[in-house]
């Protein structure tokens, strides 16, 4: 700061821009934190579901003849 007085400026205005982009930065940083533990549940969870239906179709509400009849569509 004191070889470069000239350039640095603490005014009000500084202080609110720093504080905009610290709050910003951590709202954005929520959603992101449960995206990166949600999504690959997420999709596990329905790649399992997948395999499920497909071998035991009645579990998912789906009668044995109505799956085959999608499936040969």
């Amino acid at each position: 700061m004191r070889e470069y007085g000239d350039c640095y400026s603490d005014t009000d205005e500084a202080r609110f821009g720093k504080w905009v982009a610290r709050v910003t930065g951590f709202i954005i940083s929520i959603p992101a934190a449960l995206m990166w533990w949600g999504t690959p549940l997420i999709v596990g969870g329905l790649i399992l579901y997948d395999t499920i239906q497909e071998k035991n179709p009645e579990l998912c509400g789906f009668t044995a003849e109505e799956f085959d009849k999608e499936e040969n569509k």
